[in-house]
């Protein structure tokens, strides 16, 4: 029931969803039988494959197997987790090809940046994802969570910068993936990541 939802073609937000259920608003609704439970083994398991996303799956079932010793929060606050950028950033054109594996390096690089009310996305090197909050063009129109702001700007620099502000009172949050961390992975990883971020843009 956890492990088959990661593993088949359904949408990566279906596929993480089991993160959300995992968390304190929705831990109710999440019951399993003793036998059911998942061994220590599959923890380790997770553990060992060295990735950040493995650590973070390991996380999840660790607190399925003892609530009390885990905790995993999917939203993007102080304690931010990987799972919860991977599910925001999968709702990203740019993004929404990438391999599982590669879509967790993206939410690796991407900063999560904090906006107080009247402030201005200004970086013009940088793809901002509305996490919290409302944000403004001067030519009008507001951005709230799952929004994008300079979707290409941290492929092609020879983009002019949005004039975007946070307008909520209350401050908003982003993530902000910068061209200069973007290209490092171009150049780490396997050319399928370039090919697949360019294909879903055609």
């Amino acid at each position: 029931g956890i492990v088959l939802p990661l593993l088949d073609s359904s949408p990566l937000e279906k596929k993480l969803a089991v993160g959300a259920s995992l968390s304190q608003q929705h831990q109710g609704n999440l019951k399993l039988d003793e036998g059911t439970l998942p061994p220590e083994r599959v923890i380790e398991w997770f553990k060992s494959t060295g990735s950040a996303l493995g650590v973070q799956l390991a996380k999840l079932f660790a607190r399925v197997v003892d609530p009390k010793k885990a905790v995993v929060s999917p939203s993007l606050g102080p304690n931010q987790t990987l799972l919860a950028k991977m599910v925001l950033l999968s709702k990203v054109r740019m993004y929404s090809q990438l391999l599982s594996i590669h879509l967790a390096e993206v939410a690796i690089i991407a900063s999560v940046e904090h906006c107080i009310e009247g402030s201005q996305l200004g970086d013009p090197s940088s793809t901002y994802v509305v996490a919290h909050g409302t944000f403004c063009e001067t030519t009008g129109g507001g951005r709230t969570s799952g929004s994008v702001v300079q979707e290409l700007h941290s492929i092609c620099k020879e983009l002019q910068p949005s004039l975007v502000k946070c307008i909520s009172p209350g401050g908003g949050i982003v993530l902000r993936i910068s061209r200069g961390r973007l290209f490092e992975l171009m150049d780490r990883l396997q050319p399928k990541f370039a090919l697949s971020l360019l294909r879903a843009l055609v």
